[in-house]
């Protein structure tokens, strides 16, 4: 019992001695601040570093956070129909598809569905909806026979509703008419479609990678001969800063 009560009373002079110290500090520093110079004034937070922690007041059960989304309004929003990939005002162009071996001999084929693929075409000034119309056939007579149903003509991507000629149209405007991205985009808007400029930037990307072949067979072509011609027509552009358009040039091996 000795030894505990005295471990307990040195414990309780390290608490005491500690406190002291801390509480001189406190005064030191308050008479600094008094009686100091005006430069060498505290700063009142850092008084706080003396203070004994304060311990965070309870949250109120009451209280949940931000201010809760009406779940009528949230449902409202997750039932809003997504915008069809591509607008149904456009006008139609059907092309029906049909097997090759249904068309040798049609008599021997019944149709029995079709499958329907469309996708978002360009001639110069309108848009046109082309949609894919490929029928299922089964052989007449052979109820085991296997459906047959004609392949999708080459595509420069799979599931992409860009036709070669949108693409070319997009590439076109970029780099020989010097139209951006975001202006093809409000063009196109005027004209009832709307496209995010990155899906305009991402396909004029895939459309170079196509023509990446036949860039390379001009290049090689080109640095082989002796005899080179360059065309230098003047192009003006912006420059941040100036506040008009600057004469350039746009070099073009010929």
């Amino acid at each position: 019992m000795e030894d505990e009560e005295r471990q307990r009373l040195l414990d309780e002079n390290a608490r005491l001695k500690a406190e002291v110290a801390v509480l001189k500090q406190t005064i030191d520093a308050l008479c600094r601040r008094v009686f100091g110079k005006s430069s060498e004034q505290l700063d009142p937070a850092q008084l706080e570093l003396f203070d004994p922690p304060k311990k965070a007041p309870a949250a109120d059960p009451a209280d949940h956070g931000p201010a809760a989304e009406d779940p009528g309004r949230r449902d409202q929003r997750r039932k809003q129909p997504r915008p069809p990939r591509i607008p149904e005002h456009l006008p139609v162009v059907e092309q029906i598809l049909d097997p090759p071996e249904v068309l040798a001999n049609p008599d021997q084929w019944r149709r029995i569905g079709e499958e329907v693929r469309e996708q978002l075409d360009y001639k110069r000034g309108e848009f046109r909806r082309i949609r894919l119309v490929r029928g299922k056939y089964v052989r007449k007579g052979d109820v085991l026979a296997k459906p047959v149903v004609a392949p999708l003509p080459p595509s420069l991507l799979d599931r992409c509703i860009a036709t070669p000629g949108l693409i070319a149209e997009i590439i076109d405007n970029r780099f020989v008419c010097h139209l951006p991205y975001y202006r093809q985009a409000e063009i196109f808007a005027r004209q009832g479609v709307g496209f995010h400029r990155k899906t305009l930037c991402d396909w004029a990307a895939l459309g170079a990678d196509w023509l990446s072949a036949i860039y390379r067979a001009i290049q090689h072509e080109h640095w082989r001969s002796r005899y080179r011609q360059f065309d230098e027509t003047p192009i003006d552009y912006l420059k941040p800063g100036s506040g008009q358009a600057q004469p350039g040039s746009r070099v073009c091996p010929a």
